[in-house]
């Protein structure tokens, strides 16, 4: 594909990666003692098939079919995979496009069997371990920018089907990243200062020098 066939900017999608686990009530025959699903989902309101052809989960390679690809989003627009363990290991997630020209996402996460826990209205204990994690996509094909810039297939997130608080956090984050903007900001000031007091006193000792009986200047040039 030719560069007059991209759009000249940058897009982005936050989707939320993680799994989701909860212990047996009894260990299987083949040692499993969890349950868990790990996933892939949109941060909005909206169906990732609309943009993601399909997500490629590798798993440990203990497991039978290690890699597993999931080509359609369930009704709540997830891509996961359903399985049993007794181990945590990291899993790469390789998500592919709709248009085949966009370079595939890759990213790891490592699945978590034992933390964090949360408590569900009946008292049960769930692990739940979540990225929220933006999806980048500069100078897009024109089939990508026409779907990513649909407004009409997304609605804003929705809180209340989520265990994190992600608008909070999103909030946190950017005044962590102001507060390091403006830490650095004044840390290069700091350090400006410093080479012009720097300089100021090396001026200041030359002039002392120049004032010294026998002090012949040298102009030479290499």
């Amino acid at each position: 594909m030719s560069s007059k066939d991209r759009i000249e900017t940058t897009l982005t999608k936050q989707i939320v990666y993680g799994n989701i686990s909860t212990k047996l009530p009894i260990k299987l025959a083949n040692g499993h003692t969890h349950r868990w699903t790990i996933y892939v989902k949109p941060y909005n309101v909206e169906k990732l098939n609309n943009f993601i052809r399909k997500v490629q989960f590798k798993l440990h390679s203990d497991y039978e079919n290690s890699v597993r690809v999931v080509e359609q989003a369930n009704s709540n627009g997830s891509f996961e995979v359903d399985e049993t363990g007794w181990g945590e290991f990291p899993v790469q997630i390789k998500i592919s496009f709709i248009d085949p020209s966009e370079r595939q996402a890759i990213c790891s996460h490592y699945l978590a069997l034992h933390q964090p826990e949360f408590i569900e209205n009946d008292g049960s204990i769930v692990v739940v371990k979540e990225v929220l994690d933006q999806l980048v996509f500069v100078n897009p094909t024109k089939k990508m920018f026409d779907v990513l810039n649909d407004k009409s297939l997304v609605k804003p997130h929705d809180p209340s089907k989520w265990r994190f608080n992600y608008p909070e956090i999103i909030e946190a984050q950017e005044k962590m990243l102001e507060e390091l903007a403006e830490q650095s900001e004044r840390e290069v000031e700091e350090l400006r200062e410093a080479i012009r007091e720097m300089a100021k006193r090396c001026e200041e000792y030359h002039e002392k020098l120049r004032e010294t009986p026998g002090y012949v200047e040298n102009n030479d040039e290499e």
